[in-house]
């Protein structure tokens, strides 16, 4: 029971890594994982590992995954941007002068927005909703819904294109 359980504790982790750490990329690791099982068994220091056995058997699930892992990593940025304003007083006065108007007046649609497609990155909105202390739970929602579309996305065209490649080579 636990043993099938691996695949999405593993991008659950990867998401949050991903997004806060910045790896590995988010994207590219959950089409690994989706394609996991067409991964030929390799040698690592004598030891043979077979990673087939960790194929996931809900694609979804590992997109549902990905987009929690990936809300709370990037809630450290929104973290780091409500702390920002502890920050030396040059610091300050360049956070202050920034126009976030904009973001309190579009606040979810720019962030399921950027969630979604990543334009703009959700680091640096992260941080911004921070500083103008925008609903933590709010963000964390919407992104978490804006991801989740991303991510099911990325599983089910990952799963095309390892079914292209395969079939051109």
């Amino acid at each position: 029971m636990l043993y099938g359980l691996i695949p999405y504790l593993l991008t659950f982790v990867f998401g949050i890594t991903g997004s806060s750490l910045f790896f590995p990329n988010c994207e590219i690791t959950l089409v690994a994982m989706t394609n996991i099982e067409q991964t030929p068994p390799f040698n690592f220091f004598n030891l043979m590992i077979d990673l087939s056995h960790y194929q996931a058997r809900l694609p979804f699930m590992l997109a549902i995954c990905m987009a929690a892992g990936s809300a709370i990593g990037s809630s450290a940025f929104y973290l780091m941007g409500t702390g920002s304003m502890k920050l030396s007083g040059r610091v300050k006065k360049k956070i202050e002068s920034f126009d976030f108007s904009r973001l309190e007046r579009a606040g979810a649609a720019l962030i399921f927005v950027s969630a979604v497609s990543s334009i703009p990155p959700i680091t640096p909105l992260a941080f911004a909703a921070g500083v103008i202390r925008y609903r933590f739970w709010e963000y964390v929602g919407v992104s978490f819904v804006g991801k989740v579309i991303r991510f099911t996305l990325v599983v089910y065209a990952g799963e095309g294109l390892m079914a292209l490649i395969k079939h051109l080579f």
